[in-house]
Order: structure tokens, then sequence, then C-alpha cells
């Protein structure tokens, strides 16, 4: 058994338990990460061996199984600073945000965020926009004849549909 941070083996130590063929049993794995490092990737690793190696398998010096399991990384959870004031306006076409260093406005009939600047340099201009296709379906009920004549229009009740 070991621990390593960022690929580093910071602990590791040995578990002595038996447990017979088909037999199942939990197993406490006794380890600690004290004061963990913001940003870093912690992982536990597990190692499976024999005692003794049998005619079947020789996995004393060797792995039997092995596993590795990602151990919760440790994160600045810290509100950020906002320096300074934010004033938003509001009309009837957009939203303006203003801070200090930054300002954006958000379209309100697109959704998109437009002439997002940071420190006078433009980051986006316009943007993102979705681009949403779903690909043709079997039972989508349009004839095969339909779809080489480019034809793909179809009525369902009142309403009409493009495919």
């Amino acid at each position: 058994m070991g621990a390593t941070e960022n690929g580093t083996v910071i602990d590791s130590g040995v578990i002595n338990e038996s447990i017979e063929p088909n037999e199942t049993k939990t197993v406490n794995i006794p380890y600690t990460l004290d004061n963990p490092t913001a940003g870093s990737e912690y992982f536990l690793n597990i190692t499976v061996t024999l005692k003794e190696d049998t005619d079947f398998q020789k996995c004393r010096t060797r792995n039997c199984a092995h596993e590795q399991f990602k151990v919760a990384e440790s994160r600045n959870n810290t509100a950020p600073i906002i320096s300074g004031g934010i004033t938003t306006s509001d009309n009837a076409n957009e939203i303006s945000v203003t801070g200090e260093n930054f300002e954006f406005t958000v379209n309100k009939t697109t959704g998109q965020i437009e002439n997002y600047t940071y420190n006078n340099d433009v980051l986006i201009k316009n943007g993102p926009v979705g681009n949403y296709w779903r690909a043709r379906l079997d039972n989508d009920k349009t004839s095969s004849s339909d779809a080489k004549k480019g034809n793909f229009l179809k009525r369902v009740g009142r309403l009409q549909w493009i495919l």
C-alpha cells in the first residue's frame, strides 16, 4: 500500500490479512493525508501479493492484483476578492456589467456575451453560439425517397418540423 502526491511516494505500508478463496472481507486501510497541498493530486495505491508462492501462481514477489484510488484534491475554497465596485445597467435589449478593468454585455434576445473586455483588450466580441444538430434516425418516419429528394419537411398535426 502506498500514497502518492503528484507521482511521488509520500507514505507506504504493509497490511497482513488472510483471505481464503471465494471469501469476501472488508479491510480497513490506515492512511492519513495531513496538510494536503492546494492543487496537488493524491492517489492511494493498493497492491495484493501472496505470502507464499503456490503451485498455480507465483505472486509472492510480483503483484497478483493492484488498484489506484484518487483521493480528493485539496482546493483553495476561498471566495475571489472583488476590488472596486461592480455596476450593472439594464435596458430593453441588453444587460451591461462594468467593474474595475473589465466590462461586458449580455444580449437579452440571444443570451450571448458581447464585447467582453479586460484591461482594454477585447476577449470576446460575440459568442458563444449554440449549434445543435441531430443525425437522422430510422424512426424519423420520412421515406428514403424523401431523403434522396432533399425533402426533410414533416408535418405533424398543426406543427411543421424541419428534420
